[in-house]
């Protein structure tokens, strides 16, 4: 099996980078998640919560940035961080998308993460969402 770049970005964890440009890379990244969760210990509904998260921000880099990179990590062994990051063009009108009540896109990775984060410029966009062992509260 072909086995991520890691990348070394602190002294505590390694963090798995998939470079995202098409169908073939998200199921890569999907994989790589699965891998993460069984590391993680998360259950059969939190493991597929990560997948689903993977799957979003995978095909919105492949649909609105046309590439960009996935990273992946365990936080302390319980939980599962997920980060989106891209070059494209930003998210106009950032704030509207959020306030959705869509089961899909931005709305559905806030919805199912227990942290969630998202940075748009011009010069790109950085999402974060953290998946760990007990669902989300419901906001």
């Amino acid at each position: 099996m072909e086995s991520s770049e890691q990348r070394k970005v602190s002294e505590q964890w390694a963090t798995r980078v998939i470079s995202i440009r098409r169908g073939a890379d998200r199921t890569k990244a999907k994989r790589e998640g699965r891998q993460l969760a069984g590391q993680a210990g998360l259950d059969a509904d939190r493991s597929a919560a990560l997948d689903i998260v993977i799957h979003e921000l995978a095909t919105n880099l492949i649909t609105h940035a046309q590439r960009g990179e996935i990273w992946l990590r365990t936080i302390a062994g319980k939980s599962v961080e997920v980060a989106a990051i891209d070059a494209g063009p930003g998210i106009q009108g950032l704030g509207r998308i959020l306030r959705r009540t869509s089961v899909t896109g931005l709305t559905n990775v806030r919805r199912l993460s227990q942290d969630f984060d998202v940075n748009s410029e011009p010069t790109g966009t950085r999402v974060r969402a953290v998946i760990g062992p007990r669902s989300p509260k419901p906001s």
